[in-house]
């Protein structure tokens, strides 16, 4: 019973969000086919609760809806990014790192971690241009 009450819960969530993306319900299940590369009858299981999306399918749904993907499986916690961070940007770099393997969010933190140390850095001029040029 916990299957069918937590599948008729994502449903209710999936309808939710097509609302929110502006989805007539009617042609609802064809068009969440077309975005995800699902047949048709993969997306009407998604919103008659007969079945849960393919992790892949998962990570595409809450990067294309905005929702974090606690929220879209679970109904727990912040419902999007921005509720959780203070800018839009921020939320942006989180959703695509949430759809990142391992390996690529270590190396975008590494990254991070690198232009946080050269901003310390007194000798890199704060007025360098996109080109790599200074406005000097």
């Amino acid at each position: 019973m916990k299957d069918q009450t937590e599948l008729a819960d994502f449903s209710r969530r999936m309808h939710q969000i097509c609302n929110d993306k502006k989805l007539p319900l009617h042609g609802r299940q064809t068009e969440l086919a077309r975005l995800f590369g699902v047949s048709q009858k993969g997306a009407r299981k998604w919103l008659e609760a007969e079945a849960f999306p393919r992790w892949e399918h998962v990570i595409k749904i809450t990067e294309w809806a905005g929702v974090t993907v606690e929220w879209l499986m679970s109904g727990r916690g912040p419902k999007t990014m921005s509720d959780i961070y203070p800018s839009a940007a921020i939320a942006h770099v989180a959703t695509v790192m949430q759809a990142m393997e391992p390996s690529q969010q270590y190396l975008l933190a590494r990254i991070a971690d690198q232009v946080t140390q050269s901003e310390k850095n007194t000798d890199i001029p704060l007025d360098v241009h996109k080109n790599g040029s200074t406005g000097q």
